[in-house]
C-alpha cells in the first residue's frame, strides 16, 4: 500500500497539479518492464502511473525506464544492495537491456531529453537508450 501511495498516487497527484498549472513538459522515472497489465506488482504500478500521466495530456512527456539503479541511498534495501554489490563491478558484461545504470546518468539523460525542444509527444528512454547516451 505504501509503495502504491508513493509511486502511483503521489506521482499522479503531482502531475495533475502540474498539468493544471499549464506545465507543458513532464519527466518521470518509471522502470524497465513498466506495464499496467503486468503480473508483477512493481511493474504494474509503474505502468499504471505512466498510463495515467499519458492520459493527462502533457504536450511533452519523457519517461526513463531504467533497469537496476546504481547509486547511494539513505535507506537499506538488502536485496537491492546485494544486487548492486554483485552486479555493479561487472555491469559491462550484461546486455544493455538489463545492465545496471547509475542514477546520476538516468537523471542527466532525463533532464536532457525533457529540455530538448526538437520533439513533442511521449518519449521513452529505455535502459539501452540510457546506457548508450550515458556511458562515456
Amino acid at each position: 500500500a505504501a509503495f502504491r501511495a508513493i509511486d502511483f498516487e503521489l506521482v499522479v497527484e503531482c502531475a495533475t497539479r502540474a498539468r493544471q498549472a499549464q506545465t507543458r513538459t513532464l519527466a518521470l522515472v518509471a522502470a524497465s518492464g513498466a506495464d499496467p497489465s503486468s503480473r508483477i506488482f512493481y511493474s504494474r504500478v509503474k505502468g499504471e502511473a505512466e498510463a495515467a500521466l499519458v492520459a493527462l495530456g502533457f504536450p511533452r512527456l519523457v519517461v526513463a525506464r531504467p533497469s537496476l539503479l546504481l547509486g547511494d541511498r539513505s535507506e537499506r534495501r538488502t536485496g537491492e544492495w546485494l544486487a548492486r554489490k554483485l552486479l555493479g563491478p561487472s555491469r559491462a558484461l550484461f546486455p544493455k537491456s538489463i545492465r545496471p545504470v547509475r542514477d546520476i546518468e538516468v537523471a542527466r539523460d532525463l533532464v536532457a531529453a525533457a529540455m530538448d525542444p526538437s520533439w513533442l509527444g511521449r518519449r521513452i528512454l529505455s535502459n539501452r537508450d540510457l546506457l548508450e547516451k550515458s556511458i562515456r
